[in-house]
Formats: structure tokens, sequence, C-alpha cells
């Protein structure tokens, strides 16, 4: 699959690199040639596919390159590092993660929401059931970092994010 686009909310454009063999699929998103996300999901089976992780950066130092990158370079220029997180790109990668899913035939995308994702995101199960996965909680007992479970069924849902 060619690399293609996703959009953060103010319309500025990302390059999505997908790489997907038996095992796994990992998306990862570009701005230049800086990596700034991920997403890294497992294969379970032809149907069901395992959300691992999607991460986006919140310190990438973009280098210039070429001959202002040497020139800046030449005259000191240290650049800042920039926070790509609360631009939507979690949410343009998760859209276009139920798509490729869609797409490539799986039938069900899960994940588990952890503790730790919890507290720094209080809001992070209502995100998920914002594009259609519905959340099931989890008993202690069976993982104690794990809070809940979320899934999407592909197979029957349409995307319905607002």
């Amino acid at each position: 699959m060619a690399n293609q686009l996703i959009f953060d909310k103010d319309g500025k454009s990302y390059t999505v690199e997908v790489l997907d063999n038996e095992a796994v699929i990992l998306f990862n998103i570009y701005v230049s040639s800086s990596l700034v996300g991920e997403v890294r999901c497992i294969k379970e089976s032809l149907d069901v596919l395992f959300l691992g992780d999607i991460a986006i950066a919140n310190e990438v130092i973009l280098n210039p390159r070429g001959i202002l990158g040497k020139l800046l370079r030449s005259i000191g220029y240290q650049p800042k590092p920039i926070n790509y997180r609360g631009r939507g790109l979690g949410s343009a990668l998760l859209e276009f993660l139920i798509n490729y899913a869609r797409e490539s035939g799986f039938k069900v995308l899960y994940g588990n929401i952890y503790r730790q994702d919890l507290q720094s995101n209080p809001k992070l199960m209502q995100w998920y059931k914002r594009y259609g996965f519905e959340v099931k909680r989890l008993p202690t007992e069976a993982k104690p970092d794990v809070v809940s479970r979320v899934e999407l069924n592909l197979f029957y849902t349409a995307n319905r994010h607002s």
C-alpha cells in the first residue's frame, strides 16, 4: 500500500506509512521525515485485529534538511521541540485504522484501556465511544492494570463519530 495522507484538526497534512506483514500492522505518521506518531496492531486471526497502542509524540525536533538545514546549523540554529499531541492526530489515525481494518476484511477491532492511560486521559473511554467502540468493564482480577476493553464490530457498524 502506498503512503497516504491524514490531516490534523487545522488541516495540516501528515504522511501515514503502513507496514503490514503476517503478524502485525504498524501505522507510522510522519511530518517531513520525522516520526510523530504510530499505531501498533496485532493480527490475532484473519477476522480479529488487536489495537496495541496509539502514540502521538509530545516532543519532536524537526531538523531542516538540504541547503537551508546546513545554513541554519552553520549559524548555530537549534530547533525547538514541537508537541504533536492535542492536534487531532490520534483521531485522524484511529479513523484511518478503522477504514484500513474494514478494507482488509477484519470483522473486529479491539484493545485495552489501561489504568495509566485513563489517568492521563480521563475522557479516553468517551473518545472510543465516539468512533463506535463498545466499552466493556473488566473485573480487576482479570488483569489488574486493565480497566476496560474497547471493541468495534467492523462488519456491522458504520463510522459514527461526531
